[in-house]
């Protein structure tokens, strides 16, 4: 690809935003990184709002595989980027990988998703003052529930937002759960086999699955399947990042116990021939725009 700036960056404060979702999304960000270095631009700051391979952050030690979050993050440093941007990283050690000349800011978008939320809650409550509810809900009892072990930072910190927004005065109490997995292993058979547990009571509540990603959907389906057979009253979700690979997004229409799920704008929606086409706002999946919050960060940043 040919990436050309249309005017002078020389000593400016270059903010440059893309996600790096694909390879060709990727080499885009490393040419408009060097051409802005090239045309003598001041600071260049790589605004990521979905940063790819981020899911590649370790390596096994029996298996010869590329830490490839890493390598990302040593071609941007190579390439001239003076800081990185991105919001809700997969692993949180990612920011480590670059060098202390290169300062990395992580943001989080549980505010946002806390925020629309919130409102939700406050919707029902008038609706089940008005006894339209009372046959889903057992009481008002909200639960955040992370579908494996490694969200339940990410959905602890969506409970505290959600109880901010709330507000001290709500007769809505917010409480925690997470899906569990063990393994065991017959000496029979060669192949372990993978146990899944609730822990916590989401009986009667208005529960909402935390991740911070879906791919495939498959982690939401389970984890929708486990809550109902539960006894959940409504079932929602958040994301922050809606990949949709392999149909994802047509698992998430064909859920029937799932309400609703939202995510936010980091990565562009296509249609089937591949063209960026804005979402639309119907069916199970929400999207919330993040722009307000990168621009505030980005002016903080420049100011």
């Amino acid at each position: 690809c040919n990436v050309q700036l249309k005017q002078s960056v020389m000593g400016k404060d270059v903010f440059i935003v893309s996600p790096t979702h694909t390879n060709t999304s990727l080499v885009e960000l490393f040419l408009l990184i060097g051409t802005a270095k090239r045309s003598s631009a001041e600071r260049i700051t790589a605004v990521i709002p979905f940063y790819g391979y981020s899911r590649q952050d370790s390596r096994h030690p029996l298996k010869r595989e590329t830490i490839a979050a890493a390598d990302i993050a040593r071609m941007l440093t190579a390439m001239g980027v003076d800081r990185v941007m991105s919001v809700d990283l997969h692993a949180g050690q990612i920011p480590g990988f670059f060098g202390p000349d290169v300062p990395f800011d992580h943001l989080m978008s549980v505010g946002v998703g806390a925020a629309y939320f919130s409102e939700i809650i406050q919707e029902l409550s008038i609706e089940m003052n008005r006894d339209l509810l009372k046959s889903d809900f057992d009481s008002k009892r909200v639960v955040v529930v992370a579908p494996q072990e490694g969200q339940v930072a990410r959905a602890t910190q969506f409970k505290e937002k959600l109880e901010g927004f709330l507000g001290e005065f709500s007769d809505w109490t917010v409480q925690m759960a997470f899906i569990s997995r063990s393994s065991t292993k017959d000496r029979d058979k060669a192949e372990e086999e993978t146990h899944k547990h609730l822990i916590g009571d989401v009986k009667g509540s208005f529960c909402i699955l935390v991740d911070d990603i879906i791919d495939t959907g498959s982690t939401m389906a389970n984890a929708v399947k486990m809550l109902r057979a539960a006894g959940a009253g409504k079932i929602t979700g958040f994301a922050s990042h809606g990949r949709f690979s392999q149909g994802g997004d047509k698992v998430i229409e064909n859920l029937e116990e799932l309400q609703f799920v939202v995510i936010t704008n980091t990565l562009p929606h296509r249609d089937e021939e591949g063209n960026i086409i804005a979402r639309k706002q119907s069916g199970k999946i929400r999207e919330l725009t993040l722009a307000p919050l990168f621009a505030e960060a980005i002016y903080c940043l420049h100011n």
